[in-house]
């Protein structure tokens, strides 16, 4: 069953419906095409039906059929916590983006989307061994193309994966549906710094269908004002990361 889906993921390019519609309809290929598709497959993957396949992904809408990764998947194992903002932001939230990541990243692992602005900030400050890159395009594409040296140092040193296989390019519409596995893999949803209106929000919208807690950093005056507006909506204010690691940590030792 394992290698039906990563050949139907491959086949279909990663698109959960076609996926789910071939499962349904009970296609199978032949035995030399399936081989002849998996033999070329150079990066690692684990699927919905594997031992491996991270447990807090299974419990959310829609979970990938297949994940292919580089790098470091006992990251996987350990808690999580995912961190986004927008793709232009102050100096302010890249300051605080790399701050808060350094300091919570002794005890969480912390995942975002490798876009430019405060994913990448977040990435750098966690430390490339303490990292998830959750990727919106195939898992052999690097997007954006600036982000070639972290990409690089994250498929060795932390964790890069997609549910897109091969050099898929981005398409505008995977980047949302990427977002709910960035808010998946996450105990909690950190919002740096964002628009009131931005791609941030649809991993907002994620987390808060997911049952998760959603943190927001304040804003100074003249700033984007999207975290303001989260805080305002009922959004949890970070202003310390301890806070925040002592409330999750509890969390983490209720539910042990």
């Amino acid at each position: 069953m394992e290698e039906l889906l990563v050949y139907l993921a491959v086949h279909y390019k990663g698109h959960y419906r076609q996926i789910f519609e071939a499962l349904q309809r009970k296609e199978r290929p032949d035995p030399m095409t399936m081989r002849s598709t998996l033999d070329r497959l150079h990066m690692q993957w684990t699927t919905l039906v594997s031992d491996d396949y991270p447990a807090c992904l299974k419990q959310i809408p829609h979970p990938p059929f297949v994940l292919f990764y580089y790098g470091n998947w006992e990251l996987v194992k350990e808690p999580m916590l995912a961190m986004v903002g927008m793709r232009k932001p102050t100096d302010y939230g890249r300051r605080m983006a790399y701050a808060f990541a350094h300091d919570l990243s002794d005890r969480f692992v912390i995942v975002s989307g490798m876009a430019k602005g405060i994913d990448t900030c977040a990435h750098q400050g966690a430390g490339l061994d303490r990292t998830i890159a959750v990727l919106g395009c195939g898992i052999d594409y690097c997007y954006p193309a600036c982000n070639r040296a972290l990409y690089e140092r994250l498929k060795v040193d932390g964790l890069v994966m997609s549910e897109y296989p091969l050099d898929l390019a981005p398409r505008k519409h995977y980047f949302p549906w990427r977002n709910r596995l960035v808010a998946g893999l996450g105990q909690a949803l950190v919002v740096v710094q964002a628009k009131a209106k931005s791609g941030t929000m649809t991993t907002v919208g994620h987390a808060l269908d997911q049952g998760k807690s959603v943190y927001a950093l304040p804003c100074r005056i003249g700033d984007p004002e999207g975290t303001l507006q989260l805080i305002r909506d009922g959004a949890i204010l970070l202003d310390d990361p301890k806070r925040l690691e002592e409330e999750l940590t509890f969390e983490i030792q209720k539910i042990k």
